[in-house]
């Protein structure tokens, strides 16, 4: 959040923790204490912003940083307890002009975060079978190409998370009731005949690594294009002509591990 506040901060009226010792409430030390300085919150604010943009210009989902999401969720509502607090108390229209910017701001940061969540939803709810199957705890698992036999510390296996677990209880209970509809629209009214010489119509779903099954599922739309822009120097697999700054139009699932690796930003 620290753009957001950083901006009022440093370029305005001095930012909400300023603010507060010219207004008339003099007990507001333990709300000021729950807010935390620019420099706390900028990190945050800058990793919500980056993967927003990403999430929204993404034909699939992408990794999630809990912890963030958490963070900011959190920080919002201290921010947001001492708006309140100082509302009551302010009386200077300076003051208040400054209270004013600062509620917009954390506005602006609220729907960043809601949209985020939301594009994530809309994701897991196009294609909820495909995740589940893909990422059935939430998480990806590869082997790691730098793993040291050698070195006891050194992980046999990278670690992804895909789907918070909130999200990932939302995809079962989706699952559910998508295998509901299913079932009371179109396999109850068909013939036992058609169903005993269709094994694979049985959308109970248990069976999910099934070929069969698996080739029933809608995938995201890996071949979809994107617009992206390196944050860094192209490196290997035909990438190097690209330097810093340059736009690049390619196929999803080329740029993919790219994007997911911090080297190119995607542009809604």
């Amino acid at each position: 959040m620290a753009d957001l506040i950083g901006e009022i901060d440093q370029n305005l009226f001095g930012g909400l923790n300023t603010f507060t010792s010219t207004a008339n409430n003099n007990d507001l030390s333990d709300a000021e204490s729950s807010v935390g300085s620019a420099a706390d919150l900028s990190g945050d604010y800058e990793a919500l912003m980056k993967a927003w943009k990403n999430e929204v210009a993404s034909p699939t989902l992408l990794p999630m940083d809990e912890d963030v999401i958490t963070t900011i969720i959190l920080l919002l509502k201290n921010q947001e307890t001492l708006v309140t607090q100082l509302s009551s108390s302010v009386t200077s229209p300076t003051t208040a002009l400054q209270l004013n910017l600062y509620r917009i701001e954390l506005d602006r940061t609220k729907y960043v975060l809601a949209d985020y969540l939301r594009t994530r939803i809309r994701k897991i709810e196009r294609n909820v079978l495909w995740y589940l199957r893909s990422y059935s705890d939430g998480f990806q698992y590869k082997l790691n190409p730098n793993h040291d036999i050698h070195d006891s510390e050194s992980p046999k296996e990278i670690k992804t998370m895909y789907m918070s677990s909130k999200e990932l209880k939302f995809a079962k209970g989706f699952k559910k009731i998508y295998e509901k509809h299913m079932f009371e629209t179109v396999l109850k009214h068909l013939p036992e005949t058609v169903l005993d010489s269709q094994p694979q119509l049985n959308l109970n779903l248990q069976s999910l690594e099934d070929t069969q099954m698996s080739n029933m599922i809608d995938s995201p739309k890996f071949d979809a294009y994107v617009l992206g822009r390196f944050l860094v120097d192209g490196q290997g697999d035909g990438w190097d002509d690209y330097k810093k700054g340059n736009m690049v139009l390619g196929v999803w699932d080329e740029l993919r591990e790219k994007v997911e690796g911090g080297q190119v930003e995607l542009c809604p």
